[in-house]
């Protein structure tokens, strides 16, 4: 399952809140990725989202 995030840490926030709700996924799997810009926002909403290992 593949979601859109705009960078923002509140959407981010949301988005993990609601993928936590998901029966079919695996909490300890969530991860997070960027391509382009995407790359410059990945790392800073992981390291701000305490859900996410780096």
């Amino acid at each position: 399952m593949t979601t859109r995030c705009t960078g923002d840490n509140a959407e981010s926030a949301r988005i993990s809140e609601y993928l936590l709700t998901c029966s079919h996924v695996i909490q300890e799997r969530i991860g997070i990725f960027g391509l382009s810009f995407g790359g410059y926002h990945a790392p800073r909403i992981a390291a701000n989202e305490p859900r996410y290992t780096l």
